[in-house]
């Protein structure tokens, strides 16, 4: 013996057993180390799991859920684990997104990766969110089935945010149309399209008679108030498929899908009646050249937008 200190098990032998009389001693200090061992974890698993800023869930290979954390409960406005468990993973995914996703966490455990992806949720009162999603298949422990660990967290309100600089980046702020990068983007995304289905377009490059002089003769105020009407006639006389934008000043142009040169003299016709219903000190008119797509040449944009 080396004088440390261990436990031991005695269990005394059984009467009428050869040897009973001396009973049996075991060392079970590394099996009790073990046993505190596992419990520390579990404790301290429980703990990670419930503080996790992040909704925590754990599910089958199957998907059925098996653990909810509280942060997961809030999440999905649920009381109680038990209103979740066995639930089907998918059922929280947007329905428009189930099938893409399955597919990304099928190729994900196939290939031993973590997925990481942006996925619209639901809650249980319907509200949808967006969240930032990450799942990986835990490995066998004591020769049991892996489990399914995913791990979500919401960014609706940092993706809104996004979406609110980029608006503000791409549009501009007396008209609230594009500005001139955010059509470029738009027009280019849009003539794309059309190639791709091979359908006609038309581009009108348009601005407004007389700005000077109304900005001399009555104010900038009056001024920028044509434009804003301007503006609103364009709106209501395009479709919401086509792209509108102001590149600068009293310059305004727009990209009309399945439109051509024919169109172009009924919709110039509908602006021109439009700006009519505006009471100005003067008349509104604006002067518009057109040009057309053809899905079929290779010129770019810009080429149209400077023939047009």
């Amino acid at each position: 013996m080396d004088g440390s200190i261990g436990v031991i098990e005695i269990k005394p032998g059984k009467p009428g057993v050869s040897g009973y009389s001396r009973g049996v001693v075991r060392d079970i200090t590394d099996i009790r180390k073990t046993q505190q061992l596992l419990k520390e974890t579990e404790i301290r698993y429980q703990s990670i799991v419930e503080l996790s800023p992040d909704a925590i869930v754990l599910a089958t290979v199957e998907g059925s859920i098996i653990e909810f954390n509280e942060k997961a409960l809030r999440l999905f406005n649920y009381q109680h684990k038990n209103e979740v468990l066995g639930l089907w993973i998918g059922s929280f995914v947007d329905p428009n997104e189930q099938i893409d996703m399955q597919t990304l966490l099928v190729d994900a455990i196939q290939n031993g990766e973590r997925l990481y992806a942006e996925v619209s949720l639901l809650r249980s009162d319907k509200l949808k969110l967006i969240a930032e999603v990450s799942a990986k298949l835990l490995g066998k422990l004591d020769d049991k089935a892996p489990l399914l660990l995913i791990l979500a967290r919401d960014i609706t309100e940092k993706k809104m945010a996004e979406e609110q600089l980029k608006r503000l980046s791409d549009t501009d702020p007396l008209t609230k149309l594009f500005n001139r990068r955010g059509f470029l983007l738009a027009a280019e995304q849009a003539l794309r399209y059309a190639k791709r289905k091979k359908i006609k377009a038309i581009i009108m490059y348009m601005d407004l008679n007389g700005m000077k002089q109304i900005n001399d003769n009555f104010s900038h105020s009056t001024g920028d108030a044509a434009l804003v009407a301007v503006a609103q006639t364009l709106k209501t006389t395009f479709r919401d498929s086509d792209v509108i934008g102001r590149m600068g000043g009293d310059e305004f142009t727009a990209v009309a899908l399945e439109a051509t040169l024919a169109n172009a003299h009924v919709i110039i016709s509908r602006i021109r009646k439009n700006l009519k219903n505006y009471n100005f000190p003067v008349t509104l008119s604006l002067a518009c050249g057109v040009v057309e797509y053809d899905y079929e040449s290779d010129s770019s944009f810009l080429h149209l937008l400077r023939a047009s």
